[in-house]
């Protein structure tokens, strides 16, 4: 790897040496050294990113300094699509590209990245569309198809993802495949395709988990397990957890369990705190906040634990080990729990002929006797018929008072 960097050190030092300003360095030889420490970084080297900076600095000073596109050698012109295609967002590519007038094949490919690069979307789109991957040279593919992927990826979704996996093909074990099946996740989880998204998935973390961008991609795929959970079997979940080292595996699921408790799906929830316990017996120094995993852990079986003794738990927890996003979930099961084991005369029903007992604007309960706090309620009590309608409206005030907490407690539990 160090033989290969060393064309990008001399070319550097030739570039900001006076001796050598007559004689620029060829763009190709420029672009080469980028796509090999691009290729790095694919695989994990995130100390190669400045350098990928550095080098596009000194691309586009070579295009600046290149002389007349019309001189330039078919590598050159290459070299110039593909940076105009990938480079960073500078004037020179732009500027070079708007010099060639001839050939046809030239002159349109051209232009379409000029729109790519000034962001005219419908115009790139329509001018790309007419380009026939036929007709490229087989070098330029893959990064004409990832324009065009990144293109269509609003309007025609589906071409996207077909010109995104045209690039997996022309393009294996790149940075331009790695940030494709980034997308490509995108695109089959907005189709809700569990299958092809579960995919792509793997494949990332086959090829790519070491990547610097990888914390996109995990964010992602949080987002889209929990969002299509009934179209991907939990198995699936576990290998994707499995092909990762241990301590991504178990930070994936720790944001799963997380996930599931928030929206409710408690088989997820649980599936992850098992492949949590089984992942860490793998990996025995594995950094697992054991405060967090205690609350996951009681959350997880809220529904069938009993009600006091889970609060008792509950408020037991450390906070100060907590993050703020988990103190959060611990205070709304503490208030969904409390308001479960709280007696149902200390509950306000609907308004309806409702009562409540205690608080402001409380009213006083109705007694069996018919008193209302000892004072003889003014209504008729020796009528046969009017004890039916009082002993019914107690009943419909219960049963009022019932749906209200359950409806109060389904509406924390949804938030």
């Amino acid at each position: 790897m160090r033989r290969r960097l060393l064309p990008t050190i001399l070319a550097a030092s030739l570039l900001t040496t006076p001796v050598q300003a007559a004689d620029p360095i060829k763009v190709d030889s420029l672009l080469l050294s980028l796509l090999q420490v691009q290729d790095r970084i694919a695989r994990g080297d995130a100390a190669a990113l400045p350098l990928q900076k550095h080098l596009m600095t000194l691309l586009d000073a070579g295009i600046a300094e290149s002389g007349a596109v019309a001189d330039m050698t078919p590598a050159e012109f290459r070299a110039l699509i593909i940076f105009g295609i990938i480079g960073s967002s500078t004037d020179s590519v732009v500027e070079a590209l708007r010099e060639v007038e001839e050939p046809k094949d030239k002159l349109r490919l051209s232009r379409a990245v000029i729109d790519y690069r000034e962001r005219k979307r419908n115009q790139a789109t329509k001018r790309f569309a007419r380009i026939k991957t036929s007709s490229l040279d087989r070098r330029l593919v893959p990064f004409v198809a990832f324009a065009k992927g990144n293109l269509f990826s609003r309007t025609a979704p589906r071409r996207a993802i077909q010109q995104y996996d045209l690039v997996r093909l022309e393009a294996p074990g790149t940075l331009l495949e790695e940030a494709s099946l980034r997308r490509l996740m995108a695109l089959h989880a907005s189709y809700g395709n569990g299958e092809a998204f579960t995919r792509m998935a793997k494949q990332y973390a086959r090829r790519f988990i070491n990547s610097p961008y990888r914390k996109q991609y995990l964010t992602m795929l949080r987002g889209g397990v929990v969002s299509m959970r009934r179209t991907i079997p939990l198995e699936d979940v576990g290998e994707l957890a499995q092909l990762m080292p241990p301590a991504y595996g178990i930070s994936l699921h720790m944001h799963l369990v997380r996930g599931s408790l928030e929206s409710g799906h408690m088989k997820l929830a649980q599936y992850s705190l098992a492949q949590i316990g089984a992942l860490s017996a793998k990996k025995k120094d594995a950094p697992i906040n054991q405060t967090q995993l205690k609350l996951f852990g009681l959350l997880a079986n809220m529904t069938s634990a009993d009600p006091n003794e889970m609060l008792k738990e509950l408020d037991a927890i450390d906070r100060s080990r907590l993050a703020a996003v988990d103190i959060k979930l611990l205070e709304r099961a503490q208030g969904i729990l409390g308001y479960i084991v709280a007696p149902i005369d200390e509950i306000q029903t609907n308004s309806t002929g409702s009562v409540r007992t205690n608080g402001p604007g409380a009213q006083p309960a109705m007694q069996k006797n018919g008193d209302v706090d000892g004072e003889v309620s003014p209504g008729p009590t020796s009528s046969v018929k009017d004890e039916v309608e009082k002993n019914q409206k107690e009943i419909d005030q219960f049963i009022g008072s019932l749906k209200k907490r359950l409806s109060d407690i389904d509406s924390m539990l949804s938030k």
